[in-house]
């Protein structure tokens, strides 16, 4: 006889509303979360180091990507000459307009070496940056730094308005990348900054402080990574060491016994060879009396039907 908890609870009147209310909500749960919350419901103690496991290496997943992401934008601004905050901040200032860090960093390059054609040689490039106001040197005659420049021809492009001089200025001072930026650029350098400023109220702006932190946890995670490998070697030696006179015996073992050995694989040959018979066989025979069987399934849905029917007329009556 079944046991039917439904029918039992029902004719006891007991209220379980409340009780299925928190299996069904566990259920819909363990649908999305399957394997851990499945595990945790049926082994608590289990379910909870495999909950910790998860955390662990989320965070240890966050720590890597943040800190990965975070290096290649100090390295990038090391190589371009600029400070992490001017990078980070003018890059993310990008996104608002469809650009990005590297989009930036990009101008950057074109934009020092442009300067440094204007001050060498002259000619169109040097007109441009004077057609932007753009000053390039500083008191001494030197260069001045990038992030200066960048400002100054971000303001010379918003003076300028639109059209197709500001696009070719753009394109010889910053490369053949400048019309793309000018969304960017052309805001001038105070609403750049304006933005920037609400960025960096919110904290979303990577400081210098910052960046030697990640550059820190990752030398460090390398480190840790060198010493583990080194402790693994150390812990393989002795299971080597008590796996090898077990590995020649059974080397040896086979040699000895080639017999043994062909008996086995000619055995585990002739299952396969049958079972792949059988199945050949099962399949030959559904093939063979497909259209009986279809007509017997046809015939037990009728049969199905019609005591679902008659019952249903029982239950009416």
């Amino acid at each position: 006889m079944g046991f039917d908890a439904g029918a039992i609870s029902g004719g006891l009147k007991f209220d379980i509303s409340d009780y299925t209310h928190a299996i069904l909500e566990a259920q819909s749960i363990s649908s999305v979360f399957p394997s851990m919350v499945t595990t945790y419901l049926e082994e608590p103690l289990l379910g909870f180091i495999d909950t910790i496991k998860e955390v662990s290496k989320s965070l240890l997943e966050l720590g890597f990507g943040v800190s990965e992401a975070q290096n290649k934008t100090r390295e990038l601004a090391e190589s371009l000459g600029v400070s992490v905050d001017f990078l980070d901040s003018w890059g993310k200032a990008a996104q608002r307009v469809g650009g990005n860090a590297a989009e930036v960093a990009e101008t950057i390059t074109h934009l020092s070496h442009a300067a440094t054609i204007a001050m060498q040689e002259g000619g169109n490039t040097a007109k441009a940056f004077e057609r932007l106001g753009v000053t390039l040197t500083d008191s001494s005659g030197h260069m001045r730094p990038v992030q200066s420049l960048l400002e100054q021809v971000a303001d010379g492009l918003h003076r300028m308005g639109g059209g197709a001089e500001r696009t070719g200025i753009a394109m010889e001072t910053l490369g053949r990348g400048g019309a793309s930026t000018l969304a960017f650029l052309g805001q001038g350098s105070a609403e750049i900054k304006k933005y920037i400023g609400e960025l960096r109220s919110m904290g979303l702006i990577m400081s210098e402080e910052t960046a030697k932190h990640a550059q820190a946890f990752e030398e460090l995670w390398n480190t840790v990574k060198t010493a583990w490998g080194g402790i693994l070697a150390k812990i393989a030696e002795p299971v080597r060491s008590a796996l090898m006179p077990m590995l020649e015996q059974l080397l040896a073992w086979m040699k000895d016994h080639p017999a043994e050995i062909k008996d086995l694989i000619e055995s585990m040959a002739k299952g396969i060879k049958t079972a792949l018979n059988l199945v050949a066989e099962v399949v030959a025979f559904v093939l063979k009396h497909f259209d009986t069987l279809m007509d017997m399934l046809g015939a037990a849905g009728l049969v199905a039907a019609s005591l679902a029917g008659a019952a249903a007329v029982r239950m009416l009556g």
